[in-house]
């Protein structure tokens, strides 16, 4: 494996556990804690793996270290109905990591291309 590329996963894993467990601690009622699980956690796993694989590429240890992340936060503060979200915040991050990854290279492409031209 690529340890540089594993070393560039750390500010994403940090503000993964931010949000998974900071989050959690300022609700006060279902309602919110309804929010964070169906809104904000699924947006911050998407963009997380979007953003990554926009700036780094592919990396398939980082939607499975994102779900490690979470998992211990089903028993902290919700129930084992949560369980649920295991998967789809993996699969989020996986779509997003795929997406940014696309992106990546069609911008390094097209970079590549105007170059191209430019010499010309």
């Amino acid at each position: 494996m690529n340890t540089n590329k594993n070393k560039k996963m750390l500010p994403y894993l940090i503000i993964a556990i931010a949000s998974f467990y900071i989050l959690p601690l300022l609700g006060k009622n279902a309602g919110y804690f309804i929010l964070v699980l169906l809104v904000i956690f699924p947006l911050v796993s998407f963009n997380l793996g979007l953003i990554y694989g926009t700036k780094y590429g592919f990396n398939v240890l980082l939607p499975l270290l994102l779900g490690g992340v979470f998992l211990p936060t089903i028993f902290i503060y919700y129930n084992i109905s949560a369980i649920i979200y295991f998967p789809t915040y993996q699969t989020l991050t996986l779509l997003g990591n795929i997406i940014g990854n696309f992106i990546r290279k069609k911008t390094k492409k097209n970079i590549k291309l105007n170059m191209e031209n430019l010499k010309r």
